[in-house]
């Protein structure tokens, strides 16, 4: 997801569990401040999810900072990282933007919220060759219809927010 802290020389995992925390921290206090967008969700609160992957995230790297060479440590980071970025990528597109670009038609706000979710995606041209770029371009197109889908029907932000960073982490 981009090049924001590329300044910082730490290990790729803790930059992207590092990114993702930023960028989630951001989102949620434009969302508050600007966008005032309702989240749908049940039972579970979104700053409880981002209260808790901080805690994660500084416990994790406290108590594994001893020991980061270890295919353990690797392992926990990857999963983190995977999952955070599919918290903060469904509330960006299915929590913010599927609504409002939803106004006029639920149709055109998922066509668009996964025209843009494909294209965020383009970011990985660092770090992937241009034919497997193209494939997760159209896999991304196929995949945020789906979440997009699911948002609608559930009204819960949580279960594709789960999906999706369930699918990151088994796709490492």
């Amino acid at each position: 997801s981009g090049q924001i802290i590329n300044i910082i020389q730490i290990p790729i995992l803790y930059k992207v569990l590092l990114q993702e925390s930023i960028i989630l921290l951001i989102i949620l206090l434009i969302n508050k401040q600007y966008l005032k967008q309702t989240i749908l969700y049940k039972r579970v609160s979104l700053i409880n999810i981002y209260t808790l992957w901080i805690i994660l995230f500084f416990s994790t790297a406290i108590w594994l900072g001893i020991s980061v060479k270890t295919p353990l440590y690797t392992a926990l980071i990857l999963i983190l990282s995977a999952l955070l970025v599919g918290i903060t990528e469904e509330y960006i597109f299915r929590g913010l933007l599927f609504p409002l670009l939803s106004k006029g038609s639920v149709k055109n706000g998922i066509l668009l919220s996964t025209f843009i979710f494909s294209m965020w995606h383009i970011l990985n041209i660092n770090t992937s060759s241009v034919p497997v770029l193209i494939g997760q371009l159209l896999f991304t197109l196929g995949f945020g219809a789906f979440l997009a889908v699911v948002y609608l029907t559930k009204k819960n932000i949580i279960i594709p927010m789960l999906l999706h960073g369930t699918y990151n982490s088994l796709s490492f």
